[in-house]
């Protein structure tokens, strides 16, 4: 069982940890496929806030994820400080605002299905060390993947075996255009064993959907195992192929 709880997932992607707390939860990470999963429960949630929500069969399953999600947090966690109680809040009020003045039917399937967000992993006003992660992730949330695709490349310079850094790279790559080059750098996490794997499978699947080829697209969603967090969605997606 993972040593973080709901509380600790929300500090790593908003940048609130210390340097020390923030290695620890990036070391677990790497082998913890329950904490890795919590980590993309996380990231579904906010970036369906922040952004949109998908047709009305993805609008069930976001809506079981947040009420098991807030289930989850408000057993587990430690007492929230106010601010972050009024963030969290908003937050929630804000679904209602987004189911009542977005059309799911004005983005395209590959936008239905790209949309994510990438953590946080240093604490904010850090300067060095991670720094670049940090300015990738904010640069990434905010959709100038260009930018985050720059920072990245520098992480990777560094930390070839970055997994991570990889992954979001690889997907800045296919916002970018650049899907040949995205599947070079999504094969690698793919052909690894790291927790990622799946998620790099499902986004080179995406980069075939974003150049039309839907049969190699097909392909690929049908690489993604039952257990892997994000079978669902591929199957829904894969099904829409059809």
């Amino acid at each position: 069982m993972s040593s973080f709880d709901f509380e600790d997932i929300a500090r790593f992607v908003e940048g609130d940890m210390t340097e020390q707390e923030r290695q620890q939860f990036s070391a677990q990470l790497e082998n913890d496929h329950e904490l890795a999963a919590k980590l993309r429960e996380y990231q579904h949630i906010d970036s369906s806030l922040r952004m949109k929500l998908v047709d009305d069969s993805r609008d069930q399953v976001f809506k079981a994820s947040l009420d098991t999600f807030g289930k989850e947090y408000f057993r587990n966690s430690r007492v929230i400080p106010l601010k972050r109680y009024i963030t969290w809040a908003a937050s929630i009020a804000a679904v209602f605002v987004v189911f009542l003045i977005w059309s799911p039917w004005k983005a395209n399937m590959y936008e239905q299905y790209a949309a994510t967000s990438m953590p946080a992993t240093a604490e904010r006003g850090e300067v060095s060390g991670q720094g670049e992660m940090q300015e990738a992730a904010t640069a990434f949330n905010r959709k100038d993947f260009n930018l985050a695709k720059s920072k990245l490349e520098t992480v990777l310079k560094s930390e070839p075996a970055n997994n991570m850094a990889k992954l979001y790279y690889g997907i800045s790559l296919i916002e970018t255009g650049q899907t040949v080059e995205a599947r070079k750098h999504l094969l690698q996490v793919f052909n690894g064993e790291s927790v990622f794997k799946y998620d790099a499978g499902f986004y080179i699947a995406l980069s075939y959907l974003k150049e039309k080829k839907e049969k190699e697209c097909a392909l690929w969603l049908k690489k993604i195992p039952a257990d892997a967090p994000n079978y669902e969605k591929a199957q829904e997606l894969f099904r829409k192929l059809k």
